[in-house]
């Protein structure tokens, strides 16, 4: 697809000139991610058509800041704004209507990279450094700083949902329970130190969204089972019931 080529063909020419990454390059990516979730969304033949498709996964991947396009952990900058889209992009397709387990075991990394990264409080720091750095290698490029840089409770909240979601709906659930005890712990962590802002703080109000989702992702991975395995058939196997022999009479029960 071209918006893929695209997306991938800006990193590779930043990597060839050795370029900075931010400004331009980014935003590129980010329009890309952009224009591609908003084609496939929604469309369920476009969606199944895009997971199956290992450069597709990798485009979201590298948006998250997981991968580069040569398969490796990414060493290039993923802003706030790409990291959303990539985000808010991986949540669509996992939760579709049309989404099934096949297609949530695909993003598995994902998913548990997500729990383990993106629920973390203190990876507004990590954002807020990036958004810093990529504001000082564009002093030339002002009108695109207050766009990349970006407030990171949105994007736990965004992370919070997703999640929730994904085991709500039960289509797969074992990602998340992989990672079960520490997303617990981080949960329990922050939910009290959400509870303990002081009442009728403007902290408190801003904290109250992020508090019903973490309280929500807790709450449903201590209920959450584990997928079912057919080893005939994999999970969710249909069973198939044969017809009578032609020499039964109907005492039988089919098999």
């Amino acid at each position: 697809p071209k918006l893929i080529n695209i997306y991938f063909s800006d990193i590779i020419a930043h990597d060839h000139t050795g370029g900075s990454d931010g400004g331009s390059d980014t935003l590129i990516r980010s329009r890309a991610m952009h224009a591609m979730s908003c084609c496939i969304r929604n469309h369920h033949v476009g969606e199944k058509i895009f997971c199956m498709n290992e450069q597709g996964r990798a485009m979201i991947e590298n948006g998250l800041k997981m991968m580069n396009h040569s398969g490796t952990r990414t060493t290039t900058t993923a802003t706030a704004v790409l990291r959303r889209k990539a985000l808010f992009f991986l949540q669509a397709l996992v939760t579709s209507d049309s989404a099934d387990s096949d297609r949530i075991q695909l993003f598995t990394s994902a998913i548990q990279y997500i729990a383990t990264r993106y629920l973390d409080p203190n990876f507004k720091e990590e954002l807020e450094a990036e958004n810093a750095d990529a504001s000082s290698s564009n002093d030339d490029n002002n009108n695109n700083v207050d766009d990349l840089i970006t407030n990171p409770l949105d994007i736990r909240e965004l992370a919070l949902s997703m999640l929730t979601r994904i085991l709500e709906q039960k289509k797969s659930v074992n990602a998340l329970l992989d990672m079960k005890s520490n997303v617990v712990g981080m949960g329990v962590r922050r939910i009290s130190t959400l509870r303990s802002l002081e009442n009728g703080s403007e902290e408190k109000e801003m904290a109250e969204e992020e508090l019903r989702l973490w309280e929500g992702l807790v709450t449903s991975l201590a209920r959450a089972v584990r997928d079912e395995v057919n080893p005939d058939g994999g999970a969710g196997a249909p069973l198939m019931l044969g017809g009578r022999p032609d020499d039964d009479d109907g005492g039988t029960i089919a098999q």
